[in-house]
């Protein structure tokens, strides 16, 4: 079982890696779209029809992928009322059971998030060759992402003798 848990860890931790790079990729890619449109308000017109959908489109992105990333890094804000009154095992379960409940509801939120992708596969975006299904799939892969690293950080505290006690 140890040797899962370490497979799982590197698993994550790679994940998490890439979408490091991805969340880079887009803040730049977001930088480069709103100096564009400021070049084309204000000094010679460019090429592009609707680059503020562009910039939504990439928004809906980072923030979906930020929130995940914040899930995996444990950096989520979180109302603590009692942890300090708590024993550490008590923290500890506290802590899985929350975590718990938060893949559990993410898990309905996935469920529902993609027939919002099924519908906003039919409404196009203005001025762009995409559809709603696009931003919209931005919450669902978020989501998604969240449901892994939860799951992992489940299965490392559930798992008997996991290094760093589940961290």
């Amino acid at each position: 079982m140890i040797a899962f848990v370490r497979h799982v860890r590197r698993a994550v931790a790679l994940v998490e890696r890439l979408l490091g790079l991805a969340v880079a990729l887009l803040v730049v890619a977001l930088v480069a779209l709103v100096t564009g449109q400021i070049v084309d308000r204000h000094v010679l017109p460019l090429p592009m029809d609707a680059p503020d959908q562009y910039v939504r489109v990439g928004l809906v992105w980072l923030t979906f992928i930020g929130f995940a990333l914040a899930v995996a890094d444990r950096s989520a804000i979180r109302v603590d009322l009692i942890d300090h009154w708590l024993s550490p095992r008590a923290q500890a379960r506290l802590g899985t059971a929350c975590d718990a409940m938060m893949l559990a509801m993410a898990t309905i939120i996935a469920i529902k998030g993609w027939r919002v992708v099924e519908v906003g596969a039919g409404q196009y975006l203005l001025g762009t060759p995409f559809t709603a299904a696009l931003p919209n799939a931005g919450l669902f892969v978020g989501v998604v992402l969240m449901m892994v690293f939860l799951a992992a950080r489940l299965i490392a505290r559930l798992a008997p003798d996991a290094e760093e006690g589940g961290r």
